[in-house]
């Protein structure tokens, strides 16, 4: 092949295929290519009707980065690409301007791309079109978290038809997969993609701001580049959206740094006076020309450099790439949510995310041990260890668990770098699957722990442990925040969601079953608080407390069982038992006398 491929090529490839004698031939092909050379290529193949020896892409070679590692994902997937689809990747590709080339060529290198042979034309041709102005890297958050990264590009703005299309392609149909996230963009505009969140963003959004940006004339589509790279209003994609409503608020001169802007100034001065110096030529008044010549030698002795900065500095100026900017005007906010959003722009008619869910005034020990029972399979001895921490009379406590382990921890303990309870956050704070809640007890009444309990963010929690953490212990406080922001459900509610997907691990789930631990099981039953429920293939089956005597529960599905939700009353039952025997095991220690070893 050669070393230098000819600028009209897109991608070479190598052939290889059967010939005369079954012997391997081996052929280039440089893509595009004419139709009479791609028959030729068939022919040769013994691809004419009659025989059906198959060939195969041995190599390729392209000056486009990125182009040959997404024809080879597309292969991986299928059973290779055709000479004819190759012809059409790179026909779209050899339309491209230099600029739309450069684009294609930085999409191409997302991580992890998922295409097939219609995205990469998509592709190739929205940024053909230049209606491309940000493109996302969306992944499947459901399979990323089975351990199958599965992503793709969306070009935007774009119609929700074509959105929704190219999301199937990853299994993003609103069913059984909807939720994503975004691990990567690039834009049309300079430092746009650096203040594109990651997280707190919906394709809504981001197909609204797109569209916004499309119809922007060119000298605000350079302001908007200048307030961006400025640090103006491009906190969120809430202030990127009303960022482009309020261009006319800024003033762009071509200045690109503070000499140029002091000799800018300075030419500026000389248009506003040129007839008053016209004037003072002319005048026969005394002093007249010593003072022509005074203006001009302090223009030419004076510091452009300070001149541009000191001016900079009383305008609150930034100098960019784009040139020097200003703010004059008020800015107004007129989009606040995604709410606002206008209908055509809308991809996905999900619900809005609810709040972080919060329980007043609950048995807090009670509560925890019932919390555990509906995530997992947790034993006596986890949940006694939950009750004689809540049992210690602290104020706050952080609950985190990632679906197998559990820590509830003092929250000086969580901040106290070094300590058990702080390694678990910093390990698992970022788990997809993990929850966490943050506890503030009350009240202390008759042995009963009287609190509230509030879910929080894992990530965000995270982060302010990692920034806040000190060597040593430390008195630190929760946020009133993290229960004021949230909604008030009861108790059975809680459970209900947390339970959801412990049940969906079930062999045989069952969405309105609540799924309980082998231990909550066997003991709501041997007490017979409610009626308790194995799932078999054919649906729950109720189990009476003398099977759960008998049997002691053996069988392929031993962990397989579950409650109704109506029916949580034995579960609080277990629950208090399980936080009672604990308290009189205390007790008994507290009142024991000291023994001498």
């Amino acid at each position: 092949m050669e070393e230098d491929i000819r600028n009209d090529v897109i991608i070479s490839v190598i052939y290889a295929y059967s010939g005369a004698n079954d012997e391997r031939v081996d052929e280039t092909v440089d893509f595009p290519a004419s139709q009479e050379t791609i028959d030729q290529l068939l022919r040769n193949a013994g691809i004419d009707g009659v025989h059906e020896r198959m060939f195969f892409a041995a190599a390729y070679e392209s000056k486009i980065e990125g182009l040959i590692d997404a024809v080879d994902s597309i292969e991986a997937k299928t059973n290779g690409v055709s000479p004819d689809e190759m012809n059409t990747i790179a026909k779209s590709v050899q339309s491209l301007d230099s600029d739309g080339r450069e684009r294609f060529a930085a999409l191409l290198v997302f991580e992890r791309p998922s295409f097939s042979v219609e995205s990469l034309i998509d592709l190739a041709e929205s940024c053909a079109s230049g209606d491309t102005e940000i493109c996302a890297f969306i992944v499947n958050a459901g399979k990323y978290d089975e351990g199958n990264s599965v992503g793709i590009i969306v070009p935007l703005p774009a119609t929700k038809e074509s959105i929704q299309a190219l999301m199937g392609e990853i299994e993003l149909d609103g069913k059984r997969y909807w939720e994503y996230f975004i691990s990567d963009y690039v834009t049309a505009i300079r430092g746009l993609d650096k203040r594109l969140p990651l997280s707190d963003v919906t394709i809504d959004e981001l197909n609204y701001l797109a569209a916004k940006i499309k119809n922007l004339t060119g000298d605000d589509r350079d302001v908007f580049s200048a307030a961006i790279e400025s640090n103006r209003h491009c906190s969120g994609i809430v202030d990127l959206i009303n960022l482009t409503d309020n261009l006319g608020c800024f003033s762009l001169q071509p200045a690109f740094g503070a000499k140029h802007y002091g000799e800018f100034l300075i030419d500026e001065s000389r248009a506003a006076t040129s007839d008053l110096m016209e004037w003072l030529a002319d005048s026969q008044e005394a002093g007249a020309q010593f003072l022509i010549l005074h203006v001009e030698r302090l223009e030419e002795n004076v510091d452009l450099e300070s001149l541009g900065l000191a001016v900079a500095k009383d305008e609150y100026g930034s100098f960019t790439e784009t040139g020097y900017i200003t703010e004059h005007k008020v800015f107004q906010e007129s989009y606040h949510e995604a709410e606002d959003i206008p209908h055509e722009y809308r991809v996905f008619a999900y619900p809005k995310p609810k709040a972080p869910m919060r329980v007043e005034n609950v048995d807090i020990p009670v509560l925890l041990c019932e919390m555990l029972a509906v995530t997992g399979e947790h034993s006596h001895r986890e949940s006694n260890r939950l009750a004689v921490t809540i049992s210690s009379n602290k104020t706050d406590y952080l609950f985190l668990f990632d679906g197998r382990n559990a820590v509830l921890a003092e929250t000086a303990e969580a901040y106290h770098r070094g300590s058990p309870e702080y390694d678990f956050w910093i390990l698992c704070g970022d788990n997809r699957k993990a929850r966490a809640f943050a506890i503030h007890t009350k009240d202390f009444v008759g042995g009963t722990v009287v609190g509230d309990i509030a879910e929080i963010d894992t990530v965000k929690q995270k982060a302010d442990i990692i920034k806040n953490a000190a060597d040593a212990e430390i008195d630190i406080a929760l946020s009133a925040s993290l229960f004021t922001n949230t909604r008030a459900v009861s108790s059975k509610e809680l459970l209900a969601d947390l339970g959801k997907p412990f049940m969906a691990q079930a062999k045989f789930p069952q969405p309105e079953f609540i799924r309980i631990g082998c231990y909550a099981a066997e003991e709501i039953m041997a007490r017979e608080d409610s009626d308790v429920y194995k799932l078999f293939p054919e649906g729950p089956k109720r189990l009476s407390a003398m099977q759960a005597i008998r049997s002691k529960l053996k069988s392929p599905y031993r962990s397989e069982y579950a409650v109704k939700p109506e029916e949580l009353y034995g579960l609080e039952k277990w629950a208090k038992r399980e936080v009672e025997s604990v308290r009189r095991a205390l007790e008994k220690i507290k009142n024991s006398p000291d023994i001498e070893r």
